[in-house]
């Protein structure tokens, strides 16, 4: 009997298995943001000039003279900072924007017009300087040249291969008298004293002594 009852139930499972609905499983869904073109790591070009506004978008006109661009509406912080920081007829500022490989133009750097356009951008990849105490650091291929009021200016060579640092990991370097870090973050800052906006935070740390700042990239660097 009980063999007989163990059998009947057996056969009783195979058939509700077997009229039971099959149940697909689901299919995966593409992430936009994985599937989609991905960005150029290093920026392909900087581009200085004068921003103003037109028509609910924007106007760049780059240093030197060459032809205007036009700026979507939506570009980020620049509305806000227009309005700040702006002077003149049409209100207008300096503004440095990064040029990536997608063709999409990125403010990294919005101040009151100014001698912007006069500045030699030549060799720097980065430049970073603060107020209170004053100092500014520019960094270059092989060492970090840091310039302090009523100071002899010091030049330190990177403690790297000649190849730049991946990512934001800190810049390090040495002179005969000490040595210096430079942290960059991807941190909006602003100047205490002009109002200027940038898209980097700066801390440097010059023989143990802290200089906070802020920082704009130069000339871009291509693998």
């Amino acid at each position: 009997m009980r063999g007989a009852r163990g059998v009947a139930l057996v056969m009783a499972l195979v058939v509700a298995c077997a009229c039971a609905p099959k149940v697909e499983e689901p299919k995966p869904v593409e992430d936009p943001a994985t599937t989609a073109p991905p960005v150029a790591s290093h920026p392909e070009e900087m581009l200085r000039g004068r921003v103003h506004a037109a028509g609910g978008d924007f106007v760049f006109e780059p240093c030197g003279g060459s032809a205007a661009t036009n700026l979507p509406g939506s570009q980020a912080p620049l509305a806000e900072l227009l309005a700040e920081l702006g002077s003149g007829e049409p209100p207008s500022v300096f503004a440095i924007l990064e040029k990536r490989g997608t063709g999409v133009l990125r403010a990294v750097h919005v101040a009151p017009e100014g001698r912007g356009c006069d500045i030699d951008w030549s060799g720097i990849l980065l430049r970073a300087s603060g107020n209170e105490p004053f100092w500014s650091m520019d960094e270059r291929q092989d060492s970090l040249v840091l310039r302090r009021p009523d100071r002899s200016d010091r030049v330190f060579t990177l403690d790297r291969d000649g190849s730049r640092n991946a990512g934001r990991a800190p810049i390090r370097g040495h002179d005969a008298e000490g040595k210096v870090t430079l942290q960059i973050a991807d941190v909006p800052c602003r100047d205490g004293m002009s109002g200027a906006w940038f898209a980097l935070t700066a801390t440097a740390t010059v023989d143990g002594e802290s200089l906070e700042g802020c920082a704009v990239p130069g000339d871009p660097v291509h693998p």
